[in-house]
């Protein structure tokens, strides 16, 4: 089984419920959704042409760029059953005919170079398994001037021995990785990027939710054990970094913009 057979399988489990968590995350009293979409939507209209979303999911950010900017979107995901719930959402909100939906991987997109005025992968890099081949394609579909965007959890700078992607790795075995800001650059301008700019919004999120959300797709009770035991176990340093406490921790979602 690859690792993408495994995301698929987790998928299949958490599509009906996936709307209902991100909401309860980003649009909580602590959440960012509007100005994460906001944020999305201003570079967006900053381009022309289409868009494409990688690892479009149920189409929640899809849905929002055809609202505000009028555009095609070109969604790609893994998971069949998150865009199957991506096209009944369009076809309930008036909008099948501005989203095109496939199922695909990032790292190789059946794409001529250079047709996508716009580009954007949110909360699913973490996924991809070779990330430098992902980017370069990310690079290659989009027309000169193009931006990309990419929103997903961070590691902490300050973060030296990667504790947070261990904690994500230990509530979801499908995870791959999280990079910190830095290691993100790197990616993108070794793919031949510009780099833009870039915004952070830190959430506290609960133990709880965090188990829900992840760990209780997964068969094996380890998953939810040792995240607990990590977080209880956690150095110091750590503990402030993630301002972790007795029943939640701060996360932070990063989003970069780059330009091809």
């Amino acid at each position: 089984m690859s690792e993408y057979d495994k995301v698929v399988g987790y998928y299949a489990k958490r599509a009906k419920s996936y709307d209902k968590q991100k909401s309860r995350t980003w649009q909580s009293a602590t959440g960012f959704q509007k100005d994460l979409l906001d944020e999305i939507v201003k570079h967006c209209s900053q381009t022309t042409g289409n868009v494409i979303e990688l690892g479009v999911g149920t189409g929640r950010v899809a849905s929002v760029i055809i609202q505000k900017l009028g555009r095609v979107v070109v969604g790609v995901d893994v998971s069949p059953d998150m865009l199957r719930l991506a096209k009944v959402k369009a076809e309930e909100g008036g909008y099948a005919d501005r989203i095109i939906l496939m199922q695909g991987n990032m790292e190789n997109l059946p794409f001529v170079d250079g047709v996508f005025g716009c580009g954007l992968v949110i909360s699913a890099y973490h996924y991809i398994v070779k990330d430098k081949e992902a980017t370069l394609e990310f690079h290659r579909i989009l027309g000169v001037g193009g931006k990309f965007i990419i929103g997903d959890l961070i590691v902490d700078d300050r973060d030296s021995q990667g504790f947070f992607d261990a904690l994500e790795k230990a509530a979801s075995p499908v995870h791959h990785r999280y990079h910190k800001f830095k290691e993100r650059r790197e990616l993108f301008e070794g793919a031949g990027f510009k780099h833009i700019s870039e915004v952070v919004f830190s959430y506290k999120k609960k133990f709880e939710d965090i188990v829900q959300d992840k760990a209780a797709y997964f068969s094996e009770r380890n998953a939810t054990v040792k995240f607990k035991e990590m977080l209880k176990n956690a150095p110091t340093e750590i503990k402030e970094i993630y301002q972790i406490g007795h029943d939640d921790m701060m996360l932070y979602y990063g989003v970069s913009v780059f330009e091809a």
